[in-house]
């Protein structure tokens, strides 16, 4: 009886061990999930056209929006070297595409923290344009653009590693659409070419 007894003792303690394990275990891990909170993701990015529809050989002027959380801050393409990442924009390969011209607002250039050096920034929101030609001989029909965007994101002591993202938009090749006018509003400058973002 007294074997019965041990060994039924013996059950209920490693029963109640495995229990404490696993609700340390589970402890600890919930700990240590705090300390791997995501990454700060302080920019977002957002891709319009201003036509939905635009005839084969045309052209279309599209809005490559960032929006930047409050005290952080992006360079622009035209930054100037031996500092931080320039952005880089371009638009996907598309066969419907002759070919793209950016532009961007006026940045903000002054001495950055960070780097010791003079910078050209943009904070809050910018939006750069595309102007985006079409192929004469391009299919009519539904057409996806896809914007691609390499930055760096800093605020006034930390600069995050450089980050690839994409936006994009969609429209119509109509052959019965009137070509829309592309106004680029003063304040802007064309982006020389830069490689692949």
């Amino acid at each position: 009886m007294s074997s019965v007894c041990a060994q039924t003792a013996s059950h209920k303690w490693n029963k109640s061990m495995t229990l404490r394990s696993l609700r340390l275990v589970l402890v600890l891990a919930a700990a240590a999930g705090l300390g791997f909170a995501a990454a700060p993701d302080p920019v977002q990015w957002s891709l319009a056209v201003d036509s939905q529809s635009v005839p084969p050989g045309g052209k279309v002027l599209a809005r490559l929006t960032a929006t930047i959380e409050s005290g952080w801050h992006v360079y622009s393409p035209t930054t100037p070297p031996g500092g931080p990442n320039p952005t880089t924009l371009q638009l996907a390969a598309n066969p419907s595409v002759a070919e793209v011209h950016i532009y961007q607002p006026k940045p903000e250039r002054k001495l950055d923290p960070n780097f010791q050096l003079d910078t050209e920034t943009f904070q809050n929101k910018v939006v750069f344009l595309l102007e985006i030609a079409f192929k004469k001989d391009a299919a009519a029909g539904p057409l996806d653009l896809t914007a691609q965007v390499r930055y760096q994101c800093c605020n006034e002591t930390t600069c995050l590693p450089p980050k690839r993202k994409t936006a994009a938009a969609s429209l119509r090749l109509d052959p019965s659409a009137a070509q829309p006018a592309i106004v680029i509003p003063a304040g802007y400058s064309d982006v020389p070419a830069t490689p692949a973002a």
